[in-house]
This record gives structure tokens, C-alpha cells and sequence, in this order.
């Protein structure tokens, strides 16, 4: 699946945010560790990666989920 960004959010310390390439977030939930499917993600209408809220994940982790950056 192609996204923009991964990124891990202190808010949600269980589960990874995803930036999709419409612009929207999405989170999953960590575990265990598979290929991220559709039907796998929550949206997150009002959520933003500002400040210390949350973090771009490391470059591993896009493959570890399935991911490919765009």
C-alpha cells in the first residue's frame, strides 16, 4: 500500500498513524506485526502530527507493515 508518511503518536501509544495520499490520517493497532490491509484502519479526522505530538517512523518499519512511501 502506498502512503505518504508513517508516524508513531505518543497519543496512541498501541497503534501507528498513517498520512494516506488524499491527506488523510488512519491509525492500526501495532500487534502484531502483519501487512496492513484497508479494512486494518480507523480514521482520524481531526488528528495532526504538530509539534511533539508524534513522530515520523523509521525507514524499517514501512516494510515491516507493508508500506511503501511515496
Amino acid at each position: 500500500m502506498k502512503i505518504k508518511k508513517l508516524f508513531r503518536s505518543n497519543g496512541f501509544p498501541y497503534h501507528m498513524i498513517i498520512e494516506t495520499l488524499d491527506g488523510e490520517y488512519k491509525k492500526f493497532f501495532i500487534s502484531p506485526s502483519r501487512k496492513i490491509e484497508e479494512k486494518d484502519l480507523s480514521p482520524l479526522p481531526y488528528w495532526n502530527p504538530v509539534g511533539r505530538n508524534s513522530e515520523e517512523a523509521e525507514w524499517y518499519m514501512y516494510k515491516m507493515y507493508g508500506f511503501e512511501k511515496n
